[in-house]
């Protein structure tokens, strides 16, 4: 009973079955049963999984044939994965991601196994490093058009490339596309570091400032165009304290690498009577409070003292709440036609064709037809996922040699890392397996812990997922 369910629970179920006992004593039993005898395994899956999410780790691993789980590891060493295949030579197939743990253990204590990559895995690491050349050209990404404005563009009657007009009249996004792409995104007049010279580390930093400071140049020209701080926000989507940050920093507001300032707790308590004084004389307007307390020293924002007002506010009279006048206008946002990111377009780049819409296959089109790196990404991206999809394993060593010779650093790099497992990744382009049953595994390992309130040391979890029936 404690072994379909947890010790709590199955203490709580012993008096209906005529028993009774405490949690602590079925934990003491469900230990001393025997743990099953350990059979043969010719094909097994072998993945971690966490004991406390970015701590601890252990290893799990799965009879692929079975759908069963052979064994828990309480570590994802190299050394700890080594000896248990070796005191397993009968193993023919091991799936694996591509971790160099298990391959290099799988390799030295199993070299008459087969070891297959991760599909799933694969696909996700080509992703990521579509994503890094889609950051490096984000100038060259389309709008993401609104279907309520731009009808014309989700229709496959008429499709952008067929509408009337000059080009720049067609597509005036295009235009705009252009333009961003002849100007440099670095704010100063000086050339960016060159790639090479940079770490991974630091050239991902550097895009990552590139984008904020596109997005801080866009916050200014709206805010000059008349938009209010909650229709500048509404428009690119982001938060109201970053369009009041962009607005008051008389310059680009640099990230710095310091420890995060911890929030002062009580920040409005010390202005509580001035603001109940100037309340009780009739003054409710919460901007006008946030101004005065302002000039007396208040350095927490206007929405941590509006929440004190909001609850004073409740016991006005009715006539005291309603608006007495209009608002004044305000300048009505332009529509949301936000650029298509780097995030977004990556999965386009890897999806199948067929599954993508009239819209998104338009998208993908504006990439290829501006920038000739990006179609040559997009045709080897959609090789590699087609060469997975439909086991093409004869067509790995060709497409290797074309990535490696598509001068895209992110590419090239990737398939020097793909050759060097070269056997593992052609068995994922020709065999079957896969960690899709692992990966179950690992998340019923999380219902499993969860279920023992917890006390889920290692000795305990092994034989609660073994003894499971």
């Amino acid at each position: 009973m404690s072994l379909a369910t947890s010790a709590e629970a199955a203490s709580r179920l012993a008096p209906r079955l005529g028993m009774k006992s405490s949690p602590s004593t079925l934990l003491r039993c469900q230990k001393t049963n025997p743990l099953p005898q350990p059979s043969s395994h010719t094909k097994i899956g072998i993945d971690d999984f966490a004991f406390r999410r970015g701590q601890t780790y252990g290893t799990i691993i799965v009879d692929l044939e079975t759908h069963k789980i052979v064994d828990l590891l309480p570590d994802r060493s190299k050394e700890t994965a080594k000896a248990w295949l070796c005191i397993h030579p009968e193993i023919e197939v091991i799936s694996r991601d591509r971790a160099s743990n298990y391959s290099d253990a799988a390799r030295e204590a199993a070299p008459q196994a087969l070891q297959v990559a991760d599909r799933f895995h694969l696909v996700k690491n080509i992703r990521g490093k579509i994503k890094d050349v889609l950051d490096r050209n984000r100038s060259c990404l389309p709008l993401v058009k609104n279907p309520a404005t731009s009808p014309t563009i989700l229709s496959q009657e008429n499709p952008p490339e067929e509408s009337s007009g000059t080009e720049s009249e067609a597509h005036p996004q295009e235009k705009e596309v252009h333009e961003a792409q002849e100007q440099s995104f670095t704010p100063s007049g000086e050339d960016p570091a060159s790639p090479g010279l940079l770490t991974i580390s630091e050239q991902r930093r550097q895009l990552n400032r590139d984008k904020r400071y596109a997005l801080y140049e866009k916050v200014k020209d709206l805010r000059k165009q008349g938009l209010s701080h909650y229709a500048i926000a509404d428009t690119l989507d982001i938060s109201r304290p970053t369009v009041r940050r962009f607005l008051e920093a008389e310059q680009f507001p640099e990230r710095v690498n310091s420890p995060k300032t911890k929030q002062k707790s009580g920040v409005v308590t010390p202005y509580l009577s001035f603001l109940s004084e100037r309340w009780l004389a009739g003054c409710h307007n919460g901007r006008l409070l946030f101004r005065e307390a302002k000039a007396r020293g208040y350095s927490g924002s206007r929405a941590q003292l509006e929440r004190v007002t909001t609850e004073w506010r409740k016991y006005l009279p009715p006539s005291l709440t309603a608006k007495q006048k209009k608002s004044p206008p305000v300048a009505t946002p332009p529509p949301k036609n936000q650029q298509l990111s780097p995030q977004q377009a990556s999965w386009l780049f890897v999806i199948d064709k067929l599954q993508l819409t009239a819209e998104q296959q338009w998208q993908i089109e504006q990439c290829c037809r501006i920038n000739e790196e990006l179609a040559k990404a997009y045709l080897l991206s959609q090789n590699f996922t087609e060469m997975l999809r439909e086991r093409k394993a004869d067509d790995l060593k060709e497409w290797l040699q074309r990535a490696r010779e598509s001068q895209i650093p992110e590419l090239e790099g990737f398939a020097k890392s793909l050759q060097q497992d070269y056997s593992a990744i052609y068995a994922a382009c020709s065999q079957p397996w896969s960690q899709g049953q692992v990966e179950g595994h690992v998340n019923r390992l999380k219902c499993l812990k969860r279920q023992l309130y917890g006390r889920a040391k290692f000795d305990l979890l092994r034989h609660k997922v073994l003894q499971a029936i």
